[in-house]
């Protein structure tokens, strides 16, 4: 990726060589979160509030010249939380709703942050929901030269009851980008390097795009049941959490709004938790593809895999002698290997063999070997990429087994059996 910085870059190298002593780690405390490109809050404050939210963003314009901030006023990112109710609709505002809760108590961690703001800084904190009582981790990871923040959002259920119907909204009650208060809005999806937009309301959008003529946001990412929503701004309420994505535009021109993602998080027994993944980015238009292409290959890199299951039987329905190959292809390295099994106890996690690429593995069924009963199996797989992060998806191949020998019973519609000419 190409941008204008380079001589800054140059020189923030120099300084870490010249003055190693200024890298300080392990304080445990808030600390500013800025780079060459982005910065949250004014620069020399602490970037979290009392909420754990991020302070309001800015963005590097022209070399420099210039610090536009990505929010109208001095707002903080926003966030929203939705517990119990009706959970019938994957969107809705059932339940109860809290907007923007301080953390009480707040606990910092920045074992790996460095004093010049890159790094990782982690906030966590306790909140309350009506009868129910969270923990939310918020882990921010600004690196020296990305013009994007990634955000690890965990909520814990610390309570004594489960949590059903939780909800997570995140982003702002109010756009603006430097002297810009109506920026277009896109809904879309992110496809390598490429931004596209989507055809219908209806359909899922995971990344949203912020634009004037001259800097372009992205919110984005790859969490199964999330979806983006922007609508009228308001200054207090944050207000794309209370419309539904389904019936928002896919984009719209001039409208000063509120914006942001939408999870539909999984329900949460005592004790157990949920994680997104989310980003937040800025750029020159001219240079938003490259943002993109960056944060797309960082949202893959730091997610769990997915898998394409596929074989070379024509109906999937197995018989004696029958020898098919399953192919996994995963969307990147695997560590060796990747086990496979099939349902009823027929195969137990059994590995994988390996191809030319790590990504892909394949496993030979053997019919006469594997099956003693007729039936109908499932075929899945599992596995860890090069990351650690294991394959959580429930992707399988459905087969029907008949292999027992056919019989056949003869009858006829003749009384006593003997044919004589008149018979038919």
């Amino acid at each position: 990726m190409i941008f204008k910085f380079i001589h800054k870059i140059i020189l923030v190298c120099l300084m870490f060589w010249i003055f190693p002593s200024s890298i300080a780690y392990g304080q445990d405390s808030n600390q500013k979160l800025k780079n060459v490109f982005l910065r949250f809050g004014n620069g020399t404050e602490n970037s979290i509030n009392e909420s754990g939210n991020l302070k309001q963003p800015f963005y590097n314009v022209d070399e420099g010249v210039g610090w536009e901030k990505l929010t109208f006023s001095n707002y903080s990112l926003d966030y929203k939380i939705g517990v119990g109710g009706v959970g019938t609709s994957e969107w809705n505002i059932n339940g109860v709703m809290g907007q923007n809760i301080d953390m009480v108590p707040q606990d910092f961690k920045d074992d790996n942050y460095d004093s010049n703001g890159h790094g990782n800084l982690i906030v966590t904190g306790e909140i309350n929901v009506g009868t129910s009582t969270l923990q939310i981790t918020n882990s921010y990871t600004l690196d020296q030269y990305d013009a994007f923040i990634q955000v690890r959002t965990t909520i814990k259920n610390i309570g004594t009851d489960p949590i059903t119907n939780l909800r997570y909204w995140v982003g702002t009650r109010d756009d603006h980008i430097g002297g810009s208060d109506r920026p277009k809005k896109e809904r879309g999806n992110i496809n390598g390097s490429l931004f596209q937009v989507n055809t219908s309301s209806s359909e899922r959008s995971k990344a949203l795009k912020i634009a004037n003529d001259t800097v372009a946001i992205l919110m984005y990412t790859r969490y199964p049941l999330a979806n983006t929503a922007f609508t009228t701004f308001d200054y207090t309420n944050f207000t794309a959490a209370t419309i539904d994505p389904a019936v928002v535009p896919v984009s719209i021109e001039s409208q000063d709004s509120s914006y942001g993602l939408f999870f539909r998080m999984n329900d949460l027994p005592a004790g157990e938790s949920d994680e997104i993944l989310w980003y937040y980015a800025a750029s020159i238009e001219s240079e938003f593809e490259d943002i993109l292409k960056s944060v797309s290959e960082d949202a893959i890199i730091n997610s769990p895999p997915t898998v394409v299951l596929i074989d070379d039987d024509l109906d999937n329905t197995l018989i004696n002698g029958d020898s098919v190959l399953v192919t996994a292809t995963f969307n990147k390295a695997m560590k060796a290997t990747p086990t496979v099994e099939i349902d009823g106890s027929v195969l137990e996690p059994t590995p994988m063999s390996a191809t030319s690429s790590s990504a892909i593995w394949v496993y030979t069924i053997d019919v006469d070997t594997l099956f003693s009963l007729d039936g109908t199996y499932a075929l899945s797989v599992s596995g860890t990429d090069i990351n650690g992060y294991a394959f959580a998806g429930t992707d399988s191949l459905t087969y029907i087994v008949d292999t027992a020998t056919p019989t056949v019973t003869l009858t006829d519609d003749h009384a006593d059996g003997y044919l004589v000419s008149s018979d038919v």
